[in-house]
C-alpha cells in the first residue's frame, strides 16, 4: 500500500517553498511587466534608497490632488525592495522579489493549514496554484503576496484570540499596505460571530428558553482581538511619518476610489471593474465546485469549530461580494475559499485513516475494475493536461505585457532636453509609472490612478480627456501651455486622433520621434 502524506516540519516548508517559488520564478522568466504600476514600485525603491522618506510627490503634484496628499501606502513594500533593486538590475530585482513575496505567501497558507491540524497541508497548499486569477494577482510586482501574507496571520491570531500580536501586525498592516481596513473588517467579523453563536448556545441549552445578552457580552473575549486591531491600526496611522496628511489620502484611497470609485464616469484601471459570475466561475470551476460542497457539507453536518468555520465562511462570502464589485479583490476571495472548504472537508473527512480510503478503492475495484481503470486513466490525462495549458497561458499572456524598455528612448531624450521640474503633457495617465521610471526629471499631468486628477479639478481632468483622445481639437494651445503650464506634449504612436490635431498646431514643434512616441516642444 502507497499512502501519500504530507512532508514534516522544515522538510515540509522547504518543500512547498521550493516548488512555488519555481512556479512563480519561471512566469517571471520574461523582460515583460503586466502592470504599469510595478515601473513606480520599483522607482520608489530606487528613490527611496537615495533620499530616504519621500514625503513629497511633485511629478503628480500640479494636477492632482497629491500635491497636498499623498503619502506612500506601501512604504514598507518598497524597504523591502531597496536590497532587490540595489543588487540587481531592478526590474530584475523586482522580478525576483515577487517571486519570493509569492513564494511566501503560499508557504503561510501552508503553515496556517498546519496550526489548524490539517492532513496534507502541504498538497493542499499547492492547489493555489491551480487557481489562474489568484496566480496572475500574485505575479504582479505590487504588494498583494504581502498583505495577503499579513491577513493570514491575523486570522490565525483572531481564531487564536492573540491580541497582543495583532496590535503589532496591525500596526505594520498600516505601513505595509493602504487596505490595512481588512483586519479590522476581519476581526470585527469573528466579535459578531462569537456572540451569536454564543447567544445561540446560551438559548439551546437554557431551560428557560432566555438569555442574558449583557452577560454574553461581558463575558466574550473576542473584542479583545477587535480592540487590538483598532488600536493597532490608529498607532499606524499616528505614529507615521505621513501623519496627518495620510487621513486626507485615506480618504481618497479608501472612501473615494476603493469604495465609490468613479469607474463609470472616468477610466480606471482594469482590477477596478467587476467580475462577471459566470467569468469568475468559469475562472475558478474547481473551486467553486469544492467552496458549494463544502458550504452543504457544513449547513448539514458541520459542527466541531463553529466559529472557526463561520468565521473563514463570512470572508469568503465578504470577499466574493467584493470581487463582483472590484475583480482586484479575487485575491482575498480564492484564498479564503479554499480555507473554508479544506476546513470543512478536514474536520467531515480527513480525520480518517488514508488506510480507510485505501480500502474501499480496493473492494470497488475488485467489482469495477474496468470502469475504475477508465475514470483513473481520464482523470490522469485530462487533469495534468489542462493544469499545463492554463500554466502556459497565463506565462504567454505575462509575457506579452509591458516590455521594461517601454518609453525609455523617449524618456531619456526628454531628460537631457529639458529642465528639472518642466512639465510634460503626456496622451494617458497609465503612461505615467514608465515614464516616471525612466525619467524623474520632468513632472506629468496624471497618474497612477485618474481619480485623483478628476477629484482635484473636473474642468483640468476633462480637457485633458478631450485633448489626449482626440475630441479637442480648438485652442490646443492655449489650454496646452496656458491651463497646464506644459514645456512638451508627449503623445504615444497609438494616439492618432491627438497627433493629427497636434500636428496642425504651428506653436507645437515636433523634436522628437521613435517608434512609440511623438514629442512637440511647446513655444
Amino acid at each position: 500500500m502507497i499512502a501519500i502524506r504530507q512532508p514534516e516540519n522544515i522538510v515540509g516548508y522547504g518543500f512547498v517553498f521550493l516548488i512555488a517559488f519555481a512556479f512563480f520564478f519561471v512566469l517571471q522568466y520574461h523582460d515583460t511587466l503586466s502592470d504599469p504600476d510595478s515601473f513606480y514600485h520599483a522607482k520608489m525603491a530606487l528613490l527611496m534608497k537615495e533620499q530616504g522618506v519621500i514625503t513629497q510627490f511633485p511629478w503628480l503634484g500640479e494636477f492632482t490632488v497629491l500635491g497636498e496628499a499623498y503619502i506612500d501606502q506601501h512604504f514598507l513594500y518598497h524597504v523591502l525592495l531597496i536590497p532587490f533593486v540595489s543588487a540587481l538590475h531592478p526590474i530584475i530585482g523586482l522580478k525576483i522579489a515577487t517571486t519570493l513575496f509569492a513564494s511566501l505567501f503560499v508557504v503561510t497558507f501552508y503553515w496556517l493549514l498546519r496550526r489548524l491540524h490539517m492532513r496534507w497541508a502541504a498538497w493542499l497548499s499547492l492547489l493555489l496554484l491551480l487557481m489562474n486569477p489568484l496566480v496572475f494577482r500574485l505575479s504582479l510586482a505590487k504588494a498583494p503576496s504581502l498583505s495577503l501574507i499579513v491577513l493570514l496571520i491575523g486570522s490565525y491570531f483572531i481564531v487564536k484570540q492573540r491580541w497582543k500580536p495583532l496590535v503589532i501586525l496591525s500596526f505594520i498592516y498600516v505601513w505595509l499596505y493602504g487596505g490595512f481596513a481588512v483586519i479590522i473588517l476581519s476581526s470585527g467579523l469573528y466579535f459578531l460571530i462569537d456572540i451569536v453563536v454564543s447567544t445561540y448556545r446560551r438559548i439551546f441549552n437554557s431551560q428557560s428558553g432566555g438569555v442574558n445578552l449583557l452577560k454574553v457580552l461581558t463575558t466574550n473575549k473576542s473584542w479583545k482581538s477587535l480592540v487590538a486591531t483598532i488600536v493597532g491600526v490608529i498607532l499606524g496611522i499616528v505614529v507615521n511619518p505621513y501623519f496627518p496628511q495620510n487621513l486626507f489620502y485615506y480618504r481618497y484611497q479608501l472612501f473615494e476610489i476603493g469604495i465609490k470609485n468613479y469607474r463609470d464616469i472616468i477610466g480606471v484601471g482594469g482590477e477596478w471593474y467587476p467580475y462577471v459570475p459566470i467569468e469568475l466561475v468559469g475562472a475558478t470551476v474547481l473551486l467553486t465546485l469544492a467552496f458549494i460542497g463544502a458550504l452543504v457539507l457544513f449547513l448539514i453536518k458541520s459542527k466541531r469549530n463553529l466559529k472557526r468555520n463561520i468565521f473563514f465562511l463570512a470572508l469568503a462570502a465578504f470577499f466574493l461580494l467584493l470581487t463582483f464589485k472590484s475583480r482586484r479583490y479575487v485575491e482575498y476571495y480564492i484564498p479564503m475559499a479554499c480555507l473554508f472548504s479544506f476546513t470543512i472537508y478536514g474536520s467531515l473527512f480527513w480525520q480518517l485513516k488514508p488506510g480507510y480510503y485505501w480500502k474501499r478503492l480496493v473492494y470497488f475495484k475488485s467489482r469495477k475494475k474496468i470502469m475504475v481503470a477508465l475514470v483513473v486513466l481520464y482523470f490522469l490525462i485530462t487533469v495534468p493536461t489542462i493544469i499545463v495549458q492554463r500554466y502556459i497561458q497565463e506565462r504567454n499572456s505575462m509575457v506579452n505585457s509591458i516590455p521594461h524598455t517601454k518609453f525609455l528612448e523617449v524618456s531619456q531624450w526628454l531628460s537631457s532636453h529639458s529642465d528639472k521640474g518642466d512639465i510634460v503633457f503626456h496622451s494617458s495617465w497609465d503612461e505615467f509609472p514608465m515614464l516616471f521610471y525612466h525619467n524623474d526629471t520632468n513632472y506629468y499631468i496624471g497618474g497612477l490612478d485618474q481619480t485623483f486628477m478628476y477629484l482635484y479639478n473636473k474642468d483640468l481632468h476633462k480637457k485633458w480627456v478631450d485633448i489626449t483622445t482626440g475630441k479637442q481639437s480648438e485652442n490646443l494651445y492655449e489650454i496646452i501651455s496656458g491651463d497646464f503650464k506644459a514645456r512638451y506634449v508627449l503623445a504615444s504612436q497609438k494616439h492618432t486622433a491627438m497627433k493629427r490635431n497636434i500636428k496642425s498646431v504651428s506653436e507645437l514643434e515636433k523634436v522628437y520621434e521613435d517608434s512609440e512616441a511623438v514629442v512637440y516642444e511647446v513655444h
